[in-house]
């Protein structure tokens, strides 16, 4: 990476710290001069100490000693002080990236979230962080470089000033300026040049060690995660996985590899340096005996150019330290500020208590980002006020993408949806889904209360969460937890309780039913639910579902007996529409599909 992107993904970096952290920069510039100019402040004062005393300037000796001690402590103070506040961005940094990251996730199309290159570039930015050792070794990185740049100036400054002094007395045929100044010019080259062949070597090893980082991560989390015990122990899968382990941790030979290429480097730059430093010694000693300079100037130019030799390697080191590590952050930077792909409307809802909320498919086309191919086809359908609307068909036929694309989680690829007459799109997000009470198939519940998990809020009426969960048969299961409505939800945040897929989807239905909105949506509701469950699911339907447009999906045609109508949907399309009744008689895709699964029915369910 060369110096302009390495300048560019810098200031991405920042932009992002800049979230939480508006001083981080200032601070560290204030703590890189602070702790950077103590050497040469000391320096400074010592070698005035000294030629005070060797004239017998006593009371000047003491001023010296005065602001040498003054000027010290209240330059480490304000080193301290910052070092400590950088310490902290150091230690905090990392979650306030993976918030901006969440934040993102959370505001994100579902589309786009879903889409398989947004993934990927937030995996590979994990990889790397594991491989980089994450956002504090950066801001370590960048203090150490700011502090080193600082310091070597400084150093740069009093080598010049000491090149200035003696200007009187120099020569242009003075061969040991030249070779001083062809000295430091070659320093100056030779350090960026090893920069960038180093920066090269380490590039290529911590990119190598990227896919050790993902592979072992990976392989530690599958080995603990007891949903994959039972395979991993009858098929004797730990022996693969033992094997694959093994190969991560054979990376000391890639170490060694580099630690010789970078030792060649690093000790003909060493070299070079010492060399300088000898050379400009000799050259100070000499002008020091013939007089030319004072005796403690020689302290102070002597430290001053050992300190700059020493500064320079440290600045390389920190430039390639960060360099690299500011190459995973960029890819987190890119996905925190893609654009939002889709339309935002302004248009708030209008507040009905009557909840006459009227949605219409209008030629509705779609197909999913990437793929050409239609999974609905010219779809014109409209959701009755109050209706109950059963959606059915066979695998693939295009029930579930009704659902994300009435909720917004797609967008129509062709044609419109329409609220009350006018296109969804121009309602505030927000807003229009605030109509909605949906239960999807891959419901989430979470780590969190069950009473956050019912309310979706950390403050939820307690009256109205018990309601929806007796409604749904599962209070009593609450009620016998230890903490009630605040019982944690199993064990990723804390000690909790686990729940069955049954008692699990029984609280994803109270969710929706807690949030009492107009419209409710059941996407294959019951299907955790042991037989006598879904029936009384079945049996509840018009109370849980009370004055309320509601729309069911599902692949057993008997639980649809119950809706106002029913939508058979077949390869995208609309293959019949129609009362549960009317549907049999047609004998029809409807009629098709229930009698196939009536073998599987009571006697009961058979009846029409």
């Amino acid at each position: 990476m060369n110096f302009k992107e390495t300048l560019h993904k810098l200031h991405h970096f920042l932009k992002m710290m800049k979230e939480d952290y508006p001083y981080i920069m200032p601070v560290i510039l204030i703590y890189s001069f602070s702790s950077g100019i103590v050497p040469f402040w000391n320096l400074y004062f010592y070698a005035s100490i000294l030629n005070e005393l060797c004239m017998q300037h006593y009371q000047s000796t003491v001023y010296a000693a005065a602001l040498l001690v003054i000027g010290e402590f209240i330059l480490n103070m304000i080193a301290a002080v910052t070092d400590a506040k950088i310490t902290v961005y150091e230690q905090t940094a990392s979650n306030s990236l993976a918030r901006q990251v969440n934040d993102k996730a959370y505001v994100m199309e579902y589309d786009s979230y879903e889409r398989q290159d947004s993934m990927d570039q937030i995996r590979r930015a994990r990889n790397k962080a594991n491989g980089a050792g994450g956002c504090e070794v950066i801001i370590e990185s960048i203090k150490k470089l700011m502090q080193s740049m600082l310091s070597a100036c400084c150093g740069i400054f009093f080598f010049g000033q000491m090149l200035w002094t003696l200007r009187g007395s120099l020569s242009m045929h003075d061969s040991i300026i030249w070779l001083l100044i062809v000295l430091f010019a070659g320093i100056i080259w030779f350090g960026f040049r090893i920069s960038k062949d180093s920066m090269k070597l380490y590039e290529d090893m911590q990119q190598k060690n990227v896919h050790n980082n993902s592979l072992s991560a990976y392989l530690l989390t599958i080995a603990i995660d007891i949903n994959n015990r039972k395979d991993i122990m009858m098929y004797h899968f730990q022996n693969i996985m033992s094997a694959y382990f093994k190969k991560t941790t054979k990376t000391f030979g890639m170490y060694l590899d580099y630690g010789r290429h970078y030792g060649k480097l690093a000790g003909f730059m060493a070299f070079m340096m010492n060399a300088f430093a000898a050379v400009s010694y000799i050259f100070v000693g000499v002008k020091a005996l013939d007089g030319t300079i004072a005796i403690g100037s020689v302290l102070l130019y002597a430290g001053a150019i050992q300190m700059v030799t020493v500064r320079i390697k440290d600045m390389n080191d920190a430039y390639n330290d960060m360099s690299f590590r500011l190459d995973f952050v960029d890819d987190i930077y890119q996905y925190i500020h893609a654009p939002l792909m889709h339309y935002d409307g302004t248009l708030p809802i209008e507040k009905r208590n009557d909840n006459q909320y009227e949605l219409e498919f209008k030629d509705v086309s779609f197909h999913y980002p990437g793929s050409s191919e239609y999974v609905l086809k010219h779809i014109s359908l409209k959701f009755k006020v109050g209706e109950k609307l059963a959606i059915v068909g066979r695998n693939g036929a295009g029930k579930s993408t009704i659902v994300k694309l009435l909720c917004r989680l797609y967008e129509p690829t062709e044609g419109e949806i329409l609220l009350n007459g006018i296109n969804i799109n121009k309602y505030n997000y927000s807003e229009y889904t605030s109509i909605f009470a949906p239960v999807f198939q891959d419901f989430a519940l979470f780590s969190l209360s069950v009473g956050e998990n019912v309310a979706c809020s950390e403050k939820y009426e307690a009256e109205s969460a018990d309601k929806a969960l007796e409604r749904v048969d599962v209070k009593k299961k609450v009620d016998h937890m230890k903490e009630g409505l605040d019982t944690l939800l199993y064990h990723n945040n804390g000690e909790g309780v686990d729940v069955s897929g049954g008692e699990a989807q029984k609280i994803a239905i109270a969710r929706a039913l807690y949030k009492d909105a107009p419209f409710v949506i059941f996407d294959e509701p019951t299907a955790a639910l042991d037989p006598l469950a879904e029936a009384e699911i079945y049996e509840n339907f018009d109370d849980l579902t009370h004055n309320k447009t509601s729309i069911y999906i599902s692949h057993r045609m008997s639980s649809c007996k119950f809706c106002d109508r029913i939508a058979v949907f077949k390869k995208g399309e609309i293959a019949e529409i129609g009362t549960h009744d009317s549907l049999m008689k047609a004998s029809g895709e409807y009629a098709s599909l229930f009698n196939a699964q009536a073998v599987y029915y009571n006697e009961d369910e058979v009846k029409c």
